[in-house]
């Protein structure tokens, strides 16, 4: 069952407002909430701790201020997006889960890139490159080629 949203005032001296405080919108930190400010037409974080204290009900009189409130609050809240994720219920890459599972590396599901699969061996890699510098491969040191040049 999900929090009901709640209609106050924050009595804040000259930033005083009507608010609405939705408790299913994350600010991903504990210490503060979102709040929507009616003067400002938009949603705050506030520091839990001033704002809670500072929070009262609508007093007699001030229905018009409330009801004004809530369509302002609706209208904002389609259209606002908090920057922490919602909690989505995604399932587990197969691979990953039968990893955490099994204690083993996930394995790839993908197919081979063709670069890999072209790919000539190691030692014949080293032969085409011998053949194109056209190194001897007898001679140990770039020293014995100067020596073989004289």
């Amino acid at each position: 069952m999900a929090d009901k949203v709640v209609f106050a005032y924050l009595d804040a001296g000259a930033k005083s407002s009507p608010v609405a405080l939705d408790p299913g919108l994350s600010t991903g930190k504990p210490e503060t909430v979102w709040l929507f400010n009616l003067a400002r037409g938009e949603f705050v974080e506030y520091r839990r701790d001033i704002v809670e204290a500072k929070l009262r009900d609508f007093k007699e009189g001030e229905e018009a201020l409330c009801k004004e409130l809530k369509k302002a609050f609706t209208r904002a809240r389609k259209t606002f997006h908090t920057r922490v994720p919602q909690r989505l219920s995604i399932p587990p890459d197969p691979p990953a889960q039968a990893a955490k599972n099994t204690g083993d590396p996930p394995q790839s599901t993908q197919a081979p890139t063709q670069a890999a699969t072209l790919a000539p061996p190691l030692d014949e890699a080293e032969a085409v490159e011998d053949e194109l510098l056209d190194i001897d491969p007898d001679l140990e040191t770039v020293e014995d080629l100067d020596e073989d040049l004289e």
